[in-house]
């Protein structure tokens, strides 16, 4: 209790990191052509009052937008495909 704020898309502290993530957005989106609907980072405050993403809490990807891969398991040890999810 007391060891974090919640703050809704609102206020200086939204506009202080919404800029930090759309920048991942924008950066995914040309690399990789995919696009989100929604993405929700974890910030901190340094004491010199910068803003530190400290990971992605979660997204929410455009579905018309995620493009096929081919994976492969981490315990597969072969070099046979496996069929994409």
């Amino acid at each position: 209790m007391g060891s974090c704020t919640i703050y809704k898309n609102e206020g200086i502290q939204a506009t202080e990191t919404s800029q930090q993530l759309e920048n991942i957005v924008k950066y995914i989106r040309i690399n990789l052509g995919v696009l989100f609907e929604e993405l929700i980072g974890d910030f901190i405050k340094d004491e010199s009052g910068n803003w530190w993403l400290v990971n992605i809490k979660g997204y929410l990807l455009r579905p018309d937008s995620v493009p096929s891969f081919n994976f492969k398991l981490i315990t597969n040890f072969g070099d046979e495909d496996v069929e994409p999810l």
